[in-house]
Formats: structure tokens, C-alpha cells, sequence
């Protein structure tokens, strides 16, 4: 204690070196502790105080009466000076008198040196009735304290007498030599309860105006402020107690302007009267909120870490500050021109930027999923040989276009917050996202607690998942069905894109359809050509956002084209001889598979017995039970003779003659046409006969 009250305490320099970190600064501070803790518990040197004193005043009361009594008291004065004495042998040869001092000068130094004991004796009683009355009702500190407590309506003061009074005593005593200002301040280093009496208010989520390069601190009156200034009005003592200024210190300290020294509002309206402010009501005189303020220009920023350190001036003494410990606002990223993505996936999307001008800890990123919007209109477009960009347009609802809006802040129990993304990068891939949906992002910069004011913002959308389950059926020469799976779980799926590539890789057809669509019928292929299936899910979303799935694929040929004009060309009792039309194919690799047979059938019975009603000159038409043959015409042929056919038995035979196109694309794929099927009936009588209601 007495360092500190004469200067020679490191803690009066708090504001200038990091307290955390020192050693010797802890090591005082807990020793500080372990006293301050001992004379809390009790209050063995205030009652030892009184008692002495007390007891002091009870035996001065005691003896006083008697001192004051030998002084009054006056029958020595009539006592005799001479005694006759007779003689003896020896030793007086005569009679005579004895001659003693007179009895009044032998007292009177006694009754003086008596006297000057019983005023000494009376200002020692006077003392120590004053220090009674000072300890029971005078003493600064405590009255401090209870003027405080009647403002503040208890609180932590309670807490603090209660627990004992040899604390509050000894500073009492300390305040009563040293003065109340120097008190405080060894108060303010050593006790919580006075460190809050006498710091500067300050909210810490509202006190500092952090900008790239300059702090501005605001903070409240302290509560000692509205003491002070309550005890004036109503004591109105004759030397002026009050804070001076606040003084504020910033550390560490790059310019000689790192001390800002404001003036207290309570001084400036006790010494000037143009300056009426009630500290009391914590109010300005045109009933804003009192505050003070100062600023701390021209500052490096970046990465350092500042301690400001507010102190309360009373009189001379500087309080034990508030510290607040921050970072500047470190300067944001920067966004490329054309957008945040470079790299959009199923279930991650990798993102770039241009980082920073200055230094920052590190980068923080908020990822916010956007709700499903209402599905706008799409409408089916079938081109050949075209692009799906120019063909598929839809419109923004309301929503999609506050999603579009970049300065829409992310605020929700939905985003998601990574904060420890190193200064080093400048790209960076979002993993766990859901397919074809939209993603708002904001990436900007911290340091500290501390972010950046200006982040940059962006809107992101995932690939969607390729369809699945992909088929192909009720393959003609010149058209094909597609299906597919329904995708779930897509909210910005706007369609379907879907090629029809040749085997070389061109697109022979594009076509774009609508997001519930599961399945759609290719016309207008060529036949016996080998193409590829190509089916992409498409997913837009605001400002023109646009992401398409990869490719499910699926080869299929079409089927040749039947022949034209298959009929019979002539006949001979054991020969057929058939003709045709080629078809037109694209591929000259390819041939026709011509079957004739004859078989028991009960459509073929009835029709023979139709045509033996209708043909006089048949009287029985008989059929072998099984015959059959195959065979393989070249592809440059258009006619073809069946020969060695059975024996006719009775009027004649029902054949059945069919015919089919087999063509070898360039994947050697062989396909063959779906065929056609004559019935002919070979009669007896030399001629055949074309059934034309059996195909």
C-alpha cells in the first residue's frame, strides 16, 4: 500500500504494458489478494480501535476528578515554619527552634506540574472522543460507500461490509493521512468493488467504432461521477471533490497521439455555469444519454491487437482503467468479376476470390440454403441440331429474385457458419451440399473477434444428379420411347435436356422438356442408324444461374424399313417366285431373311375351305404337315424363287411367305425390320392364289 501511494507501484502504468502476460504484475496481484481476502474476515483492528479509546476516555474520567482535587486543595498552607526543640546531652547543648522551608513554595511547582498533567489529560480526552466519533461517523471512505449504496439501492457494497470491518478501516485511516484521491486509486488496484465504483461505463458490445484505420471509444460517467456530484449539491464542501477528466490510453501506441485526455461533463458544469448537465439522471440537458468520446486516428490496423485502457482522473489520482481489448475492422475480400464459382458439383461447389488489401486473421464463411421456389412454366422445344440454351426459358418469381439480391444479409437457424478458414486461401471447396439446389454465400474477413464490414456475397447452385434408371423401348425405324426416374429432392429442377447424337457424336436432335416429365417419344430418326441417348437434368436460378447434371447415356439402333410391294411374282407346281421394293437405307451393309412354310393350322383350314366354296373348279385342298425353309438374299437382290417345293396333295398347298430386312450398322450392331407375312395358296391346277386378307 504504501508504494502505491507513493508512487513507486508498476500497476499505476497499466495502461502501457500487458498485465495478462507478466509475471511480477500476477505475482503482486495475488499477494494483494491474500491480504485484501485476510482483513475482510475480520474486524479484530477496528474493535482493538475503539476499545483503546474508549477505554482511554473511561480512566481519564476516573483520575481527572482526583487531579483536579490535590490542585484546589489548599491545607498545607496553614502548617508552622519553626518547632522549639529542647536541648540534649550530646548533641544541643541548649534550647532552641528548628527553622523548615516554608510549606507553600515547596508546592507550587507540584500543583503547576499537576495542572499541565490535567490539560493534557483533557485534550488526550478530546482525542479520543473525536476518533471515536470520526470511526463511528466520519470516516471517508465509508460514507463513500453508503452514499453510493443509497443510490444504487445495495448491490455488491452490502456483500463487502458485511463480511468485516478491518478493511474498510484501514483504508478509512489511509484516507483520513493520505487524502480520499490517493485512496481510491490503491482502492481501485486492490478491491473489485471500488474498481467498479470508480471505472468509466462501458458496454463492450457498443463502445467501439472499429473502421479499417481509426477507433473511436465511447463510454458512460462513472458511478463515483454521480456521487460526486450528489455530494456537492448537498454538502457543497468548501475544497471541490470531483473527476477531473477520463483518460484514454491506447497501446500499443504508434503515434505520439496515444493519450486522449476528455474532460469530465461534471467538472466542466461545477466550473463553468453555461454548462448545466445532471450527472445524477445520466442525462444531457436536452435529454440525450451523457456519454463521452474520443478518437484514435491514423492507425496501422491489420493483425495488431490494441489495448485501450479508460481511467477515471480524480483530482490527480488516475483510477485503475477498463480495459478493452480489440482489432481494427480488417478490410473484405474481393469478388471477381464474373461471380464466386469456379466449380460447381452434386454435392460441393468450389468458390474463389481475390483476397484482401492489408492483413486479417482469417476468413469466415456463412452458407444459407435458399427455399424451394415456385416452379415456373417450361415448355417443350424440338429442334435439330440445336442448343438447349436458346431453348429453355422460364421466369423469376418474387422470390427467386430477392435470392439474386447480394446484399441480403445471412441471418438464420438454417446457415451454416465455418470460421476458421486460413488467410492463405483464395479458394475453397463448400462440401455437403444437396444436388440441383441454391446456395446464398457470404465469405468475409476476422481478425479476432473483429469482422469486416464490406463482405462479399454470392449466389451458388449445385449440379443436379443425373437421371436415372434411363430406357429405351418400342424402337421403330424412325422413333423410340424414353423413360426415366423421377428426381426428388431437386427444388430448382426446371427440365429435361435430351440429345439424339449419331455414332460420330454430332447432335442429330436436341430437345428440352419440362421438370415433370418422365418419359417422351423420339420421331424422325433415320432407320438402321446407330445414335446415343443423351439425357441431362437441368436446374436454374436467379440472375441467370444455370447447372446441368452429367450425361446418362444409352446406345440404341433403329430398325431397318420393311420392303414395298411384296408380292408373288409367278408359280410352277414345285416353285415360287416372290419380288420386292428395297427400302431406302442409309448403310448398303445388309440383307433380307426370306422364311416360307407351311404348317396345320386352324386359320389356315378355314381359309382354304373359304377359297375351295369360292373356286369351282377346287374340289380338295389338302396341307402337308410341316414344311419350312429359310434363306438369305443379298441386299442388291429384289426378287427371289422358292423351288423343290412339296408334292401337291389333293387341290393344292397354304403357304406363308415372310420377309425381313437384317442390317450390320457401323457398331456392327444387327437389327432386323419387324418383317412382312404373304399367305399364298398353291394349287393343283397349275396357278397360285394370293390371299389378300392374311397378312
Amino acid at each position: 500500500m504504501e508504494e502505491s501511494l507513493f508512487g513507486k507501484d508498476p500497476d499505476v502504468a497499466e495502461d502501457m504494458y500487458d498485465s495478462a502476460t507478466s509475471t511480477e504484475a500476477i505475482s503482486r496481484r495475488r499477494q494483494r489478494n491474500e491480504i485484501c481476502v485476510a482483513l475482510k474476515q475480520t474486524s479484530f483492528l477496528h474493535d482493538a480501535y475503539i476499545s483503546k479509546n474508549l477505554a482511554e476516555v473511561i480512566l481519564i474520567l476516573i483520575y481527572l476528578p482526583f487531579n483536579i482535587y490535590y490542585i484546589v486543595d489548599d491545607r498545607d498552607r496553614h502548617a508552622p515554619c519553626a518547632i522549639r526543640v529542647e536541648s540534649y546531652h550530646g548533641i544541643l547543648d541548649e534550647p532552641g527552634f528548628l527553622h523548615f522551608q516554608c510549606a507553600g513554595k515547596k508546592m507550587s511547582f507540584f500543583r503547576a506540574a499537576l495542572l499541565v498533567h490535567v490539560l493534557f489529560l483533557c485534550l488526550h480526552l478530546a482525542c479520543s472522543v473525536t476518533a471515536i466519533l470520526w470511526c463511528l461517523f466520519n470516516r471517508p471512505v465509508t460514507n463513500l460507500l453508503k452514499t453510493i449504496e443509497s443510490i444504487q439501492k445495495g448491490g455488491s457494497f452490502k456483500r463487502l461490509k458485511d463480511k468485516g470491518k478491518d478493511f474498510l478501516f484501514l483504508f478509512d485511516l489511509l484516507a483520513h493521512s493520505c487524502g480520499l484521491e490517493s485512496t481510491l486509486r490503491v482502492l481501485t488496484h486492490s478491491d473489485e468493488v471500488f474498481y467498479d465504483i470508480c471505472k468509466p461505463t462501458v458496454d463492450i458490445t457498443d463502445s467501439l467504432s472499429r473502421e479499417e484505420d481509426k477507433l473511436m471509444v465511447t463510454f458512460g460517467p462513472a458511478i463515483v461521477e454521480k456521487w460526486l456530484d450528489k455530494g456537492m449539491k448537498v454538502a457543497k464542501p468548501s475544497r471541490p471533490l470531483g473527476i477531473d477528466s477520463y483518460e484514454v490510453t491506447i497501446f500499443p501506441a504508434e503515434s505520439a497521439n496515444h493519450t486522449n485526455t476528455v474532460p469530465s461533463k461534471a467538472f466542466m458544469s461545477m466550473t463553468d455555469s453555461q454548462f448545466p448537465i445532471d450527472i445524477e439522471s445520466g442525462f444531457n440537458q436536452d435529454g440525450s444519454r451523457l456519454s463521452y468520446s474520443t478518437t484514435f486516428p491514423d492507425l496501422n490496423g491489420g493483425r495488431v491487437e490494441y489495448t485501450v485502457t479508460i481511467a477515471t482522473m480524480i483530482g490527480k489520482s488516475r483510477m485503475k482503467g477498463e480495459r478493452l481489448v480489440t482489432h481494427l475492422v480488417p478490410y473484405g475480400p474481393e469478388k471477381p468479376g464474373n461471380g464466386m464459382v469456379k466449380l460447381a458439383g452434386t454435392h460441393q461447389v468450389e468458390i474463389f476470390w481475390d483476397p484482401p488489401k492489408g492483413e486479417f486473421g482469417k476468413y469466415t464463411l456463412k452458407v444459407e440454403p435458399i427455399s424451394e421456389f415456385e416452379r415456373p412454366r417450361a415448355t417443350s422445344v424440338v429442334s435439330a441440331g440445336s442448343s438447349h440454351n436458346s431453348n429453355f426459358r422460364f421466369e423469376l418469381n418474387d422470390k427467386e429474385m430477392e435470392a439474386a439480391n447480394d446484399d441480403v444479409s445471412l441471418e438464420g437457424s438454417n446457415v451454416r457458419v465455418l470460421n476458421n478458414l486460413s488467410h492463405k486461401f483464395n479458394t475453397y471447396t463448400i462440401l455437403g451440399l444437396n444436388p440441383g439446389n441454391l446456395y446464398r454465400i457470404e465469405l468475409g474477413t476476422k481478425t479476432g473477434n473483429v469482422d469486416c464490414q464490406t463482405p462479399i456475397r454470392d449466389t451458388i447452385l449445385t449440379k443436379p444428379l443425373a437421371p436415372r434408371g434411363l430406357r429405351i423401348s418400342n424402337v421403330t425405324s424412325t422413333t423410340c420411347h424414353v423413360t426415366w426416374l423421377k428426381m426428388d429432392g431437386h427444388s430448382c429442377l426446371r427440365g429435361y435436356q435430351i440429345q439424339v447424337r449419331t455414332g460420330d457424336g454430332k447432335v442429330f436432335k436436341d430437345v428440352a422438356v419440362k421438370w415433370s416429365a418422365k418419359s417422351f417419344d423420339i420421331k424422325g430418326l433415320q432407320p438402321s442408324q446407330d445414335y446415343d441417348i443423351a439425357v441431362t437434368s437441368l436446374c436454374t436460378g436467379a440472375g441467370n444461374l444455370r447447372t446441368e447434371s452429367d450425361v446418362s447415356m444409352m446406345p440404341m439402333t433403329t430398325l431397318p424399313e420393311n420392303v414395298k410391294n411384296f408380292t408373288l411374282e409367278s408359280a410352277t407346281p414345285n416353285s415360287l417366285t416372290i419380288k420386292w421394293d428395297n427400302p431406302l437405307l442409309a448403310i448398303l451393309n445388309h440383307r433380307f431373311k426370306l422364311v416360307i412354310k407351311a404348317e396345320t393350322a386352324e386359320e389356315d383350314e378355314v381359309l382354304a375351305e373359304e377359297l375351295v366354296d369360292n373356286r369351282s373348279d377346287i374340289t380338295d385342298l389338302r396341307d402337308i404337315k410341316y414344311y419350312k425353309r429359310t434363306v438369305d438374299v443379298p441386299g442388291d437382290k429384289s426378287q427371289h424363287t422358292f423351288v423343290n417345293l412339296p408334292n401337291i396333295l389333293g387341290s393344292g398347298h397354304l403357304y406363308k411367305v415372310s420377309i425381313v430386312t437384317i442390317a450390320v450398322t457401323s457398331r456392327e450392331n444387327e437389327v432386323a425390320s419387324p418383317g412382312i407375312t404373304e399367305r399364298y395358296v398353291h394349287l393343283f391346277i397349275k396357278e397360285m392364289v394370293h390371299c389378300n386378307q392374311c397378312k
